[in-house]
């Protein structure tokens, strides 16, 4: 057992979930968020390690990874602001089974029973999660209804695992320094477009994601970008960077069960920060069906 890739993957899963208490309490539109937070990172690691950005990061490839993680980051900092801190991260933790179900899919991988189990436990942890004790009152078409199914988080994990793939793809032509550095430049990119998009020629979706000119100029020159551009940032960049620690020592499937931690961590974060209820008996027990599906991928060989 390699203790080292323990603490990294443990190190990662409280850098995450400190990452999601400084996304929940940024008073920041959830774009600008965005922009921030990959634009910070992307400074932390060229600070760090020097990493210049190569021209080949606009290959049709990479950039549909930056799409699907753009897309990813911006649905996730959404869903933040309408669920408890607890309920985000549990559900998150359908993300490794979202990468099997899109290997399957795409990859055309194998689907073994072992799989097949975790997905169907993981769904039903998620279920548990949104809907608690009434949820066993409820029909099957009544439990994924748009109105209370919780459609962004799940939208955020499937581009997540889209991102996770095509980086997987990637890494035969790349060194894993490009490619994870690389999602950073063209998350912020993307954001960064969209913001001066709106700035020039007013809002363009009336959506939750719409700025302003008023509040791009009030967050360029208040304090507040400092601070977020350095906690954001910092954060992202020490996340990704012990998690890649983690994954350079040992194998995924072995450290997936170690991310259980998380849902205690965040409950405490939750209740310790923003005066979030504590989950329900329903909901750990959701969230320990989700650490189940983790746990049945990790015997995958």
């Amino acid at each position: 057992m390699s203790w080292s890739a323990i603490g990294y993957k443990l190190g990662a899963c409280l850098g995450f979930s400190c990452l999601n208490v400084a996304i929940k309490s940024a008073n920041l539109s959830a774009l600008w968020i965005v922009f921030v937070q990959n634009l910070g990172a992307l400074f932390w690691v060229w600070l760090g390690f020097g990493f210049s950005l190569k021209f080949n990061i606009f290959r049709p490839l990479s950039l549909l990874r930056g799409g699907f993680a753009l897309s990813g980051v911006l649905l996730w900092t959404i869903s933040l602001k309408h669920f408890s801190l607890f309920q985000m991260i549990c559900l998150g933790l359908f993300g490794p089974c979202a990468t099997i179900f899109l290997a399957v899919l795409i990859l055309q991988e194998s689907l073994t029973w072992r799989r097949a189990a975790a997905i169907g436990v993981s769904i039903f942890g998620g279920l548990l999660i949104n809907y608690g004790k009434s949820l066993f009152d409820l029909s099957w078409g009544a439990c994924f209804q748009l109105k209370k199914f919780p459609v962004f988080p799940f939208l955020a994990i499937f581009c997540f695992s889209a991102s996770n793939i095509l980086a997987k793809k990637m890494l035969r032509r790349a060194s894993p320094e490009d490619v994870g550095c690389s999602v950073f430049a063209l998350t912020a990119l993307g954001a960064g477009s969209y913001i001066a998009a709106e700035y020039i020629f007013g809002p363009i979706f009336k959506v939750e994601v719409m700025i302003g000119k008023q509040t791009i100029l009030n967050e360029i020159f208040l304090k507040n970008f400092l601070k977020n551009f350095v906690i954001l940032g910092s954060l992202t960049f020490l996340s990704h960077l012990l998690m890649n620690r983690a994954l350079s020592l040992h194998r995924v499937l072995f450290l997936l069960p170690f991310g259980a931690v998380r849902p205690a961590i965040s409950a405490f974060l939750g209740w310790y920060f923003f005066k979030e209820p504590w989950p329900s008996i329903w909901m750990w027990g959701g969230s320990a069906a989700m650490i189940i599906a983790i746990v049945l991928l990790s015997k995958e060989r």
